[in-house]
């Protein structure tokens, strides 16, 4: 499977709401390899009724395909064309030849309902319905050339209370099914932790199963909507109004995979690609938000090809694409943060297929640069926790408010204040890791276990530079609350045992620091939020403080209180920035940009030491990642244009983006070792050299324009 070694450009052929009778398998997949696409995703087992694009022995064929084998007619076309083809199966939703007549294969939610969707109904991978998939995956490999197969879905999207799940949540636990999500209750985490691991094995067995046929063909499954949390009203109104059949507002502000019970740590240890489904509408999030979720997953890669499938369609419309600008946007969001772009092409022959010249025009700009996008390594500067532990533990049913705004503010301001950032996992805490930063953030970590404290510890006494905010380290790894701080120490502070609701009010910089620099001394920010009252050591190191909120918006302010918002201080060789207001989550919310500054501010002074690669004469609206060649001869610089607007949706309808503002004229800094030599500079899509000056030891390229997206290489002898 030397093949996955590369990048990959993936296109799949959805046939659910096509017209079978007219549609032609070789047209379809000659206009996907004309795309530049070069891995398709045939559908064989669809979700809709689940009927065949096959004769199959188990699940009846489309009744609209006649004596047509649909599969078997892609996957020569796709041999012939010299692309890789991969079988898609859904693997939940079952058709009323399987729910008729086993109705209790289908899952139930908390009240015994049957979870429906059009002509088909979600069956329960705990039932014997796994083995009814596991012969379809078999029957496919066995009689089709095809380079792999794609699970869809494989989850739960109810709770779920089917007769097969109590019998199996009894027999290994010796507990009921709770009926009620209680946070605080060890049952019902229980059951959350079962989730996951009933998923997980069946993702386990049904990957067995195609090894156990062909054993260099590929697996992968369907992971949902990571860094996100569920909203009931929201996804309702994306889903035309008819999602209560699939979802119940009983999971309102749940995190996503948890619904699905898919823990990617777990699953990605029985795959051969990370495959991610990142529908930002769904998701209530902006472009930004897919990199994100890029770099979180390459955590768990162990080198495997990111696929990440994001939306082509305006949802609830399946059939009207997005605009152009947006698509163009969307693959340089990925590709910049190192995955591979795979769009579905929803009804092929009646859908709007104006988008797919612009999809064709920037997969063939990629497929002409693929040696820039192969055998490359993210530069490492500054990273960000992003804590599964938090949100399971933590979050609860509050995701976003209680953690998901901390994550993604702080993400937010490091990309808008283009500092080269990359993403952790609870697993990545640990000095072996975190020494290769110059910097480690951890937005509310608040659920840290004591050797991680410990970890953390000593990667800032060796000098490496930390920062936190709101509630970080306070509840160990399963959500029991501390007595303090676990890194007290390190914060030079004191939890009092209390944390409140500061009401409507501000804060005041008390003190002249790099953290706050071109914020004067007693200058006023708005605040608002919770804080966790605490006692610093020493005032020394207060930043900013509280101030009682005013009787109201137009009285005069209150007294300062003595509850530090910010603190700085030098601990061993390392230095730390604890900031227990909620600025990053505020930031998320609000876009004061002051406080976007404070968080860039304390990350540079917590590092000591300048950026790898700096831009000059660029507006926040340039995401900027850049990435080295595993030789070291070569930087690769990727520049994506957000300027329509990089904040979350927030209106009934997620936003198109129909246009980007042009920026011209981008510095670019690259700093090289003193012995290396400069080749040339040029922008990879254009193949256009570009002007260069040497001084010290900056590389300083101006890069005249960037429309959308551009590739910057500078090439060392």
């Amino acid at each position: 499977m030397a093949w996955l070694k590369q990048h990959h450009r993936i296109l799949t052929i959805e046939l659910p709401a096509t017209v079978l009778k007219e549609f032609n398998a070789k047209e379809w997949v000659k206009k996907a390899v004309d795309c530049g696409a070069d891995v398709i995703v045939a559908f064989a087992y669809s979700y809709l009724g689940g009927l065949t694009f096959y004769k199959s022995k188990f699940a009846p064929p489309h009744p609209d395909m006649g004596d047509r084998d649909i599969l078997r007619e892609t996957v020569e076309e796709c041999r012939k064309q010299g692309v890789k083809v991969i079988a898609y199966v859904n693997s939940i939703w079952g058709g009323e030849h399987e729910y008729k007549e086993h109705e209790d294969w289908c899952q139930r939610r908390y009240n015994g309902k049957i979870v429906e969707m059009g002509p088909s109904r979600e069956m329960c991978l705990n039932s014997p319905h796994r083995e009814y998939i596991i012969n379809i995956v078999r029957e496919i490999l066995e009689n089709y050339d095809v380079d792999g197969i794609f699970v869809d879905e494989p989850s739960f999207q109810s709770w779920c209370k089917c007769k097969y799940c109590e019998e199996k949540f009894k027999a290994e636990t010796g507990l009921e099914i709770p009926k009620y999500a209680k946070w605080d209750n060890p049952k019902w985490i229980k059951f959350m932790e079962w989730r996951y691991k009933c998923i997980t094995e069946a993702i386990e067995e049904i990957a067995k199963s195609v090894k156990s046929v062909k054993n260099d063909a590929i697996c992968f499954f369907q992971f949902h909507f990571p860094i996100s949390s569920f909203s009931w009203l929201w996804l309702s109104i994306v889903g035309g109004g008819k999602m209560e059949w699939r979802y119940g507002s009983e999971y309102e502000g749940f995190y996503i995979p948890r619904i699905y019970a898919e823990k990617l740590e777990d699953i990605s240890k029985h795959e051969d690609v990370i495959s991610m489904e990142l529908y930002r509408s769904f998701a209530r999030q902006p472009v930004w938000w897919i990199g994100a979720c890029i770099k979180y997953a390459k955590r768990f890669a162990d080198n495997k090809p990111i696929f990440t499938l994001v939306e082509t369609p305006f949802f609830p419309w399946s059939l009207y694409l997005r605009p152009s600008v947006e698509l163009k946007a969307t693959i340089g969001e990925i590709v910049a943060n190192g995955g591979c772009p795979w769009f579905s092409i929803y009804g092929p022959g009646i859908s709007d297929m104006r988008r797919l010249e612009t999809i064709k025009e920037v997969f063939q700009k990629l497929k002409s640069c693929e040696e820039h996008l192969n055998n490359v390594d993210l530069l490492k500067y500054a990273a960000v926790l992003f804590s599964l532990q938090t949100v399971d533990y933590y979050a609860a049913n509050d995701t976003e408010g209680r953690y998901l705004n901390h994550f993604l503010g702080f993400y937010r301001s490091m990309i808008e204040n283009h500092i080269q950032v990359d993403v952790l996992s609870d697993k990545d805490i640990s000095f072996d890791v975190l020494k290769e930063y110059k910097v480690v953030c951890l937005p509310n970590a608040a659920c840290l276990s004591d050797l991680q404290i410990r970890e953390l510890e000593k990667y800032v006494k060796s000098g490496g530079g930390l920062i936190a905010t709101y509630e970080t380290s306070l509840y160990d790894e399963k959500g029991v609350k501390r007595n303090n701080f676990g890194l007290a120490d390190l914060f030079n502070i004191d939890y009092t045992g209390k944390t409140e609701d500061a009401g409507i009010t501000y804060i005041r910089i008390s003190n002249e620091h790099p953290v706050v620099d071109n914020i004067s001394k007693g200058v006023l920010l708005p605040y608002f939020l919770n804080i966790p009252v605490s006692t610093p050591r020493s005032m020394d190191n207060v930043l900013a403080i509280l101030v009682k909120p005013p009787e109201t918006m137009f009285s005069p302010i209150g007294e300062d209180t003595k509850i530090p918002v910010i603190l700085a201080q030098n601990y061993g060789e390392g230095r730390v920035v604890f900031i227990p207001g909620c600025l990053d989550a505020i930031y998320m919310l609000m876009e004061i940009n002051d406080y976007c500054n404070i968080l860039a501010n304390a990350v540079r002074w917590a590092a000591k030491s300048p950026e790898p690669v700096e831009v000059k004469n660029c507006p926040r609206i340039v995401e900027v990642n850049s990435w080295e060649k595993k030789d070291g001869k070569r930087i690769i610089v990727h520049l994506v244009n957000h300027g329509y607007d990089t904040r979350p949706i927030l209106g009934p309808i997620s936003r198109l983006v129909n246009y980007a503002i042009p920026v011209y004229d981008v510095e670019i800094q690259v700093r090289k070792a003193v012995n290396e030599k400069v080749k040339k500079a040029y922008l990879a899509f254009h193949n256009k050299t570009l002007d260069y000056e040497v001084k010290d030891n900056l590389v300083k390229i101006v890069v005249p324009k960037v429309e959308d997206y551009e590739i910057v290489v500078i090439e060392f002898d």
